[in-house]
């Protein structure tokens, strides 16, 4: 189907896969956050790239110049993800059937009835579609930037409450100067993190021990000083972190 962004894009019936089918974007604005970030020529870390959308919609920004590294460890996933590259003739991403976290290595990998809830973090006791386990390569940023000789511009991650361990993964990266390090995009879920037994305010206590300043991205787009969500709903959210002031 086409995108609200412009690009023909194979879905699959997942949450997000829902949300491009009847709005044209699963979020919205994080796609116009990365469009006016994204510049000619620069690199960006897509870890948890589902079928696509985002690694797509970056590569057609960065251009033949550029490059999008894709992480993707959801055999179907990453199959539709491999169709969506080759049907548009995206020779600038490089895709990778593994996860990513702290460190070089294997882990288990939950398949959940919903794709994009699959995930590193081990379910609950008696916790509900569950479909299957299996091992899958783990790479950490910091080792696979340092073999391809390259620096993220920009890191999104959305892996189900792995992000502090993607993070710390990115040590390296992370300690860059201002201007150097990467800005990241970040999902912030307190009920993922709590399934991976993580607290979420971790994420933002690790970047900002790295010298990130942190902000929320709201759906109009807008970027204000980071203010965690408030419970009883505790809503998924856009975390956006920079060295560099953003807003």
């Amino acid at each position: 189907m086409q995108t609200s962004a412009g690009f023909p894009l194979l879905i699959a019936r997942t949450g997000s896969g829902a949300l491009i089918y009847y709005q044209g974007a699963s979020e919205p604005h994080a796609l116009r956050f990365l469009g006016d970030f994204l510049q000619q020529g620069m690199i960006v870390a897509d870890a948890g790239a589902h079928f696509g959308e985002f690694a797509v919609f970056a590569a057609l920004r960065v251009g033949s110049r550029g490059a999008v590294h894709a992480f993707e460890p959801h055999v179907a996933m990453f199959a539709l993800l491999e169709r969506n590259v080759a049907s548009l003739g995206l020779g600038n991403i490089a895709l990778n059937c593994c996860a990513v976290a702290e460190a070089d290595g294997c882990a288990e990998f939950w398949e959940r009835a919903e794709p994009a809830s699959s995930s590193l973090a081990c379910p609950r006791a008696a916790e509900p579609g569950i479909r299957r386990t299996r091992t899958v390569p783990v790479r950490s940023l910091d080792s696979y930037f340092q073999q391809h000789s390259a620096v993220p511009n920009l890191i999104k991650a959305d892996v189900e409450g792995a992000e502090r361990q993607v993070i710390l993964g990115a040590r390296r990266l992370c300690s860059l100067a201002p201007g150097q390090a990467p800005v990241w995009l970040l999902e912030y879920s307190v009920s993922a993190c709590s399934r991976a037994g993580e607290a979420a305010e971790a994420i933002t206590a690790t970047l900002r021990q790295f010298g990130y300043r942190c902000y929320r991205l709201f759906e109009d787009g807008s970027l204000h000083a980071w203010t965690p969500p408030e419970p009883p709903d505790f809503p998924t959210v856009n975390l956006v972190a920079s060295k560099l002031e953003l807003a």
